[in-house]
């Protein structure tokens, strides 16, 4: 599984360079992975073009032959959420949000979580790619809280017992285990500590993408981009 913040944002000055390398070089190693999840893939929406900015979601999707899951499109003058999620399995269904709490910098886009029910042989799995806010762990910590529950407990009506359907919350956190409020944050998810470290580790996705001759966030470091697993019998 793979998870990579696309840098691909139309607000963001330096975010314009080098979009073409860091495609290239996603598009390199997406078929080394069975399911990735992508952050700031954004689609703008403007009176005068429509959706702009697809190139980058439409080059991953023209390059992907499996199954995909995209946010809804925004609203006038705001930027999508900017996630994907891309299976190798079939997608049954998939599940927005937009969060209630974000950061005076994200008003232009609809920053929250996208969902997709994949099905894995005769096993189910609910994805979640999120990209939380970058500047506070207040906000943080409220913006998990509303995904736990909207799609847990509301949606797939997941209590604290064990269920048949697995979950996972991947994507950028903006946290690490030294990072203030990241224990609270992922309180939800159990094991998510030694996961995180095995994941993050065993896949250091900007590493790979950089060695394919992709560019990616400068600012974005490994323990930026972290995986966290709620166990449940699978």
């Amino acid at each position: 599984m793979l998870t990579q913040n696309m840098n691909i944002h139309h607000f963001v000055y330096h975010s314009y360079a080098n979009r073409e390398s860091r495609i290239k070089g996603l598009l390199a190693v997406l078929e080394d992975f069975d399911i990735v999840a992508l952050q700031e893939v954004f689609v703008f929406n403007t009176p005068l073009m429509g959706n702009v900015g697809t190139f980058g979601r439409q080059s991953i999707l023209d390059h992907w032959k499996h199954h995909y899951a995209v946010p809804p499109s925004p609203p006038l003058l705001q930027q999508d959420s900017g996630l994907m999620i891309l299976s190798k399995y079939p997608i049954l269904q998939t599940w927005s949000l937009s969060f209630d709490h974000r950061g005076p910098t994200e008003y232009l886009s609809q920053k929250g979580a996208l969902m997709a029910k994949i099905e894995v042989g005769d096993k189910k799995v609910n994805v979640i790619t999120t990209h939380l806010d970058a500047r506070s762990a207040a906000v943080r910590a409220l913006q998990v809280d509303q995904i736990v529950d909207q799609f847990l407990h509301k949606t797939l009506g997941l209590g604290d017992g064990e269920t048949e359907e697995g979950c996972i919350l991947v994507g950028d956190l903006n946290s690490n285990p030294m990072k203030s409020g990241y224990s609270a944050a992922i309180s939800y998810f159990a094991d998510s500590q030694d996961e995180f470290v095995k994941v993050s580790q065993k896949l250091d996705p900007l590493k790979e993408v950089r060695s394919q001759g992709g560019i990616p966030y400068e600012r974005t470091m490994a323990f930026n981009v972290c995986l966290a697993l709620h166990t449940m019998s699978m």
